[in-house]
């Protein structure tokens, strides 16, 4: 019986081979990648939300039931944890590729703050003055200490020690794994700064307007006026300590001697943290402006305008620079010229500070832990840096439209097996006709 092969029938076989050759040539976890963000933030709208990298689109978000603090995540073990405003659980921990729950941790107060989290351990304060420290695998509570009044910023950890502020006026430093206190600092009102650690210095600002460089056993080895309440934590960078203050003023200060290397205006109050990479330092304004100033002398390299108050810490890695805005938005920026890249909208404040993750952390989990800082992602061991970024989380066409052939079902190496086996036995077929 002679055989009659139609070219419709021809081209289905070379179509399923077609087909099957672009599944074959990505794998599953290139459809995983595709879809797994890389940058998260904490919206005044109580989500915790998952954006892609190059584009800022919104891969997942999840609803917390209320506000929540800049989500932190562990490079060592790929979990995030979020602190939230809530009289009930107070920590999550979430898994970083869709937000859902590993774990949550009770707290007698709300939490405001991101947590710090460091060898293990989640630590971690609330409204009621209580530090926690809690295990990262599974949220047992580990220890407590108490301070006199609510607890509005995060821990910062060095050497073995806790620092954090309170409303009562004092910085505390706790033993990491007892929970016992070592020493405390009282300055002239609420501390509501992360205390940075050069070293054996501690730098914190204070509501009375003053930043105080303390001595690793307690002491005062200066402070200086910068005539406003200092809400901005504090970095420290090769040669000079950076601080913003209510008096729009943006701070460079030396940081043995305390002495004023230059000052930048910043339009209005900065409730931002400055953040230091390589030689410029990133800062927002309540004014709207995230501005770019040169470390060295204080001039501006450039500005970008939000239209709305920025009380978001800005993230910058990769040669990006991340921040939120009032203006109910998430802004990456081109870190050299200031030029926007993407603009996420939601429908509320953005003032949480944006974690980005890179690729590797992500493949590998190597990297130190974060400590908690609402400061840079990869300059002040808020996350991990990483070269391979800019690949986002695609890894197969750089085409910006979505590769459809990937999201066809049924498709994997037996369908490419099955497509070119049909395609080679056709070819065959009318060889010998």
């Amino acid at each position: 019986m002679g055989r009659n092969y139609s070219r419709r029938l021809v081209l289905a076989g070379i179509g399923a081979g077609t087909l099957g050759g672009a599944v074959l040539g990505s794998s599953n976890s290139a459809v995983a990648d595709e879809f797994e963000p890389l940058v998260y933030v904490g919206t005044e709208d109580n989500h915790v939300r998952g954006l892609e990298l190059e584009r800022g689109r919104e891969q997942w978000a999840v609803d917390m039931g209320s506000r929540v603090a800049s989500p932190q995540l562990a490079a060592s073990n790929g979990t995030l944890y979020a602190g939230i405003d809530s009289s009930d659980e107070g920590v999550y921990a979430l898994e970083p590729e869709d937000g859902s729950q590993r774990w949550a941790a009770e707290t007698d107060g709300r939490v405001r703050s991101p947590p710090a989290v460091d060898d293990g351990v989640v630590y971690v304060g609330d409204y009621e003055g209580t530090l926690y420290a809690f295990d990262a695998t599974d949220g047992t509570e580990l220890w407590t200490f108490e301070t006199g009044n609510d607890i509005r910023s995060s821990p910062r950890v060095a050497n073995g020690t806790v620092y954090v502020g309170s409303d009562d006026g004092r910085v505390y430093a706790v033993d990491a794994d007892s929970g016992s206190g070592e020493w405390t600092f009282r300055t002239s009102d609420a501390v509501r700064t992360t205390p940075a650690v050069d070293g054996t210095t501690v730098y914190a600002g204070s509501d009375d307007g003053y930043l105080y460089a303390i001595s690793s056993s307690g002491r005062q080895r200066w402070r200086f006026d910068t005539e406003g309440q200092v809400r901005s934590s504090p970095a420290v960078g090769d040669s000079s300590v950076f601080v913003g203050s209510d008096d729009a003023t943006l701070y460079a200060l030396n940081p043995a001697t305390g002495s004023q290397n230059w000052e930048f205006s910043t339009i209005d109050e900065v409730r931002s943290n400055p953040v230091v990479v390589g030689d410029t330092v990133f800062v927002g304004s309540d004014s709207g402006n995230l501005f770019a100033v040169a470390t060295e002398d204080g001039q501006r390299r450039w500005e970008y305008q939000t239209a709305g108050q920025i009380r978001s810490s800005p993230t910058a890695t990769d040669g990006v620079v991340y921040v939120g805005s009032d203006i109910e938005s998430t802004f990456a920026i081109d870190a050299d010229d200031g030029s926007e890249l993407w603009e996420a909208t939601f429908d509320e404040p953005v003032r949480a500070a944006p974690v980005v993750v890179s690729e590797t952390d992500r493949q590998d989990g190597d990297g130190a832990d974060d400590d908690g800082s609402d400061e840079a992602a990869d300059d002040d061991s808020e996350g991990d840096s990483d070269e391979d970024d800019e690949t986002g989380a695609e890894t197969g066409s750089e085409s910006d439209e979505p590769d459809v052939l990937l999201e066809i079902p049924g498709f994997g190496i037996g369908g490419a097996i099955a497509g070119l086996g049909l395609f080679t036995y056709l070819l065959n077929a009318l060889a010998r006709d």
